[in-house]
Order: structure tokens, then sequence, then C-alpha cells
């Protein structure tokens, strides 16, 4: 099922078919697909995808590429499997404190890369405050 929405996806996001392949050959596999649309009222659409790839001893990772206004691939380590806070919540305090940012050749870290990380960190707090209502 996630190959399948994955091979339907991979057009759509052609520079992330090389990253994709590069961390199949380090032996993990797809555990979840995430697609983000930055301004779908505008008329973006898909042009986030969120790869959550696990290997066999626990560790994972996130492989997310844009095909927006600035097209790239990153990577993030996340916590291991058994270091997981919660399904819906992807980082800890430690994934982000360690966190390190390429630089750029000229005016400090890539803005795209630190913005999408923020991304995330909204996205976890967003769940982790949605968890909290809930008790």
């Amino acid at each position: 099922m996630l190959y399948d929405q994955l091979t339907a996806l991979i057009p759509k996001f052609p520079q992330l078919k090389k990253a994709y392949q590069e961390q199949l050959d380090r032996g993990y596999s797809i555990t979840e697909i995430k697609l983000k649309a930055n301004a779908p009222h505008i008329g973006f659409v898909d042009d986030h995808l969120d790869l959550i790839m696990e290997n066999a001893n626990g560790g994972r990772i996130l492989l997310n590429a844009s095909k927006g206004l600035v097209k790239f691939v990153d990577l993030n380590d996340l916590p291991p499997a058994k270091e997981q806070l919660h399904e819906r919540i992807a980082l800890h305090a430690n994934s982000v404190r360690h966190k390190k940012f390429k630089k750029q050749l000229i005016g400090g870290y890539r803005e795209f890369e630190v913005d999408h990380y923020l991304d995330l960190i909204v996205s976890d707090y967003t769940e982790m405050e949605k968890l909290l209502r809930s008790l």
C-alpha cells in the first residue's frame, strides 16, 4: 500500500527518487507518508512530501522533499522507534537540540531547511497541545 502510494508520488517529486533509493540501500523502509500543501488557498497542492522510514534496528529517519517555490530534499534523524513519545509526534528534545543545518556559501544557513524543520517542530507542538487538551 505505501509502496503504491510512493510509486504514484515519485513523478511529482523527481528529486526524491535518488535520496529514497539511497535509504532503501541503507536498509530503511517506509512506515508513513505525509503530503502537505503550504498554501492550498492560492493553488499550491502537494508541495511537501514527508517519508518516515525505519530500519530493522529501530532507527528512524524523515526524508522530505519540496516541489514548491524552492525545490529540495532533506534528511532528518528521528528518535528510534522505542524512544518515540507518541505515534503523532516525530521529534523529541534531543533531536531538536542537536539538529545541524547546512550552511550556504554566502549568508548563513539554508533558509528553506530551517523553515521546514521549524514546521516539523510546530506540527509536533500542535499535536502535543491536542493531546494535553484531551486529558
